[in-house]
Formats: structure tokens, C-alpha cells, sequence
């Protein structure tokens, strides 16, 4: 079944990156006082991977010929001729797949922790990236 941004369920998300944040780089269950504060969910879908790609593609071309005004004419028209290619070559995969079908969830969590016995609470803001049904934490990262 594809998952789509409307099927996102928050207490689910809110579950999973809860037992994340739980574990113990050992695996086993700590003891702590979790609560979030908030959550921003992004779903990011195929079509937002496409133009990611042609993005990245686009910077990575356009950084090369900042230096040298005389390269900036062929890198360009390499561009084009790239541009060009692109599409039939590289997006030939994607053909048939749906544009808004979900890869991943990213959700922004600002969330407290307080280790049981100490009055310390540190609050944390960190960047999760879901599984599109919010069951699984698929990395993160600090924010």
C-alpha cells in the first residue's frame, strides 16, 4: 500500500521517534523522561526526489565554472546539452511510478529529556527521517 501525506498518523510518529530516542546506543530501553514539544512532519514524496536531483545536478555543474570566465561559455553549453539528456536517460526509471507516493517522512522534533533523579531537562531540536508510515526511524540528524 503507498502511503500518502493525509494517511500520516502524528501519535504514531510521535510513538516511533519516542522508542528511538529511548534506546540506548546498546539497544536496551533507557530510563528517562521524554516528552515532546513539537513536530513539524514534511512527507517527501518522488516527484520532490526528482527535483532534488536536478538541483543537485544543477549546483554541482554551476560551482565548477565560477573561477574561469572562459569555461563558464562551454559549461554552459554542456549544460544544455546535459539538460538535454536528462530526462530521457536518467528519469527513465521514475516513468511509471506515482509522482506523490511518499519515500520518506522528515519531522523536526523539539523535544525534552530528563534523566530520572536529576532536576536537569535538556531540550533537544533534532531533524528524524521516517519511514512514509511514520513506523520506523530511518536516521537523524542534529539540527
Amino acid at each position: 500500500m503507498k502511503t500518502t501525506a493525509p494517511e500520516l498518523d502524528k501519535r504514531r510518529i510521535e510513538r516511533t521517534i519516542a522508542g528511538y530516542l529511548r534506546k540506548g546506543s546498546d539497544g536496551k530501553r533507557l530510563k528517562v523522561s521524554f516528552k515532546i514539544i513539537s513536530l513539524e512532519i514534511r512527507p517527501y514524496t518522488i516527484a520532490q526526489s526528482i527535483q532534488r536531483m536536478y538541483e543537485d545536478a544543477w549546483e554541482e555543474r554551476l560551482l565548477g565554472v565560477a573561477d574561469e570566465m572562459n569555461k563558464i561559455i562551454y559549461s554552459l553549453q554542456r549544460i544544455d546539452v546535459l539538460q538535454q539528456r536528462l530526462p530521457s536517460e536518467s528519469l527513465l526509471q521514475y516513468d511509471k511510478l506515482d509522482m506523490g507516493e511518499l519515500l520518506c517522512v522528515y519531522v523536526t522534533c523539539r523535544y525534552s529529556v530528563t534523566i530520572p533523579g536529576s532536576n536537569i531537562i535538556q531540550e533537544e531540536t533534532e531533524v528524524f527521517v521516517l519511514s512514509p508510515n511514520g513506523e520506523t526511524v530511518l536516521g537523524k540528524e542534529h539540527w
